[in-house]
């Protein structure tokens, strides 16, 4: 929404989204039309969103005359503002009310050492999200803003994702197919007299007893391994990702005992796995665009493992033509790997 110092993110999951929504409100301002323009905004997102879906609206709200109490359920806290007319009272007021209303809790209580929360969190769904301090600070603290409390909010969600089990489960290996053999064994197929059924069921389970007995005769099994980790990880990277985790674990039991424990280990560690990530991720860029032609289905095992969606645009079009049919597609990425 125009005028406003706003960001809003949505993260696509499995059956669900998520939106986060960051604002700031400058403390001068204590003007009561920015204020309704984000809550005209949050309650665009509101009006869109659905009930499996999860919202975080947060920022530097500045809202004066507030004091926050915990609320029964524990993880969210209410708003005391009192009973005061001033400017400032009114807007917190409205505010705090308005989103009480849509159905949102304030999860966040850090006070700054004005004994101020100027940091809130609002959320639709408390009991999957929790506030921390950071443990990691991303400014050091000498630099840092003192009226702000850096903090780390952590949603808990669980994307549903249906793997089959086929770490140990042979699998038909078609690479390495007899395909002479299968071509024999077809051409010696009388289809005429095993298809001939009345019921078309019957001629579908016929055809494929004669497919899967060609498969057991000329198609080798071999099991599976799969891997979780993008197709450019190698031992080094996996090894600079596991000394990373380590320095990492290392600082938080640190950070328990003494708050100003040194970052270098783990900053260290953090950006030479960072850096020779980016490094393995461009050469493997490189790779699938330099042996497009030759080796096409590494392209489009990249292009598939991006995309969110398999189905393809409708109409295709590079410069001044316009691929609409399957073949007039086809032909267009002929041409760009043509020019390639």
């Amino acid at each position: 929404m125009a005028g406003l110092e706003s960001i809003c993110v949505k993260i696509s999951l499995s059956d669900c989204f998520i939106y986060i929504y960051c604002l700031y409100v400058q403390p001068s301002s204590m003007d009561k039309d920015i204020y309704e323009k984000h809550m005209l905004a949050i309650k665009s997102i509101e009006k869109i969103r659905t009930d499996k879906d999860i919202v975080l609206y947060c920022g530097d709200w500045n809202l004066p005359e507030v004091r926050w109490i915990q609320n029964d359920d524990g993880v969210s806290f209410l708003p005391i503002i009192g009973d005061s007319m001033s400017n400032k009272a009114i807007i917190s007021r409205r505010v705090t009310t308005t989103l009480l209303e849509i159905g949102l809790s304030q999860i966040c209580n850090f006070e700054n050492r004005s004994s101020n929360v100027l940091d809130l969190f609002y959320t639709n769904m408390p009991e999957l999200t929790i506030m921390n301090h950071a443990e990691i600070l991303l400014i050091p603290d000498e630099i840092s803003d003192k009226a702000h409390i850096q903090s780390v909010c952590t949603i808990e969600c669980q994307p549903k994702t249906f793997i089959r089990d086929v770490q140990n489960e042979p699998q038909f290996c078609f690479k390495k197919a007899d395909f002479d053999g299968i071509r024999d064994y077809l051409e010696q197929v009388p289809f005429d007299d095993v298809l001939n059924h009345d019921d078309i069921n019957d001629m579908v389970k016929a055809f494929y007893d004669i497919i899967y007995e060609m498969f057991d005769q000329y198609v080798p099994r071999s099991s599976l391994r799969i891997s979780n980790r993008p197709i450019w990880f190698n031992k080094k990277l996996s090894h600079l990702k596991n000394v990373r985790n380590r320095e990492y674990k290392k600082l938080s039991k640190n950070r328990l005992q003494n708050p100003e424990a040194d970052t270098q280990l783990f900053t260290k560690a953090m950006n030479e796995f960072n850096e020779y990530q980016k490094q393995r991720y461009n050469e493997y860029i490189s790779d699938v665009a330099r042996n497009s032609k030759n080796n096409p289905k590494l392209f489009w095992r990249h292009v598939n493992g991006r995309r969110k969606s398999n189905n393809i645009s409708c109409k295709l079009e590079l410069e001044d033509v316009i691929a609409s049919t399957d073949t007039e597609k086809a032909n267009l990425f002929i041409c760009i790997c043509q020019t390639w």
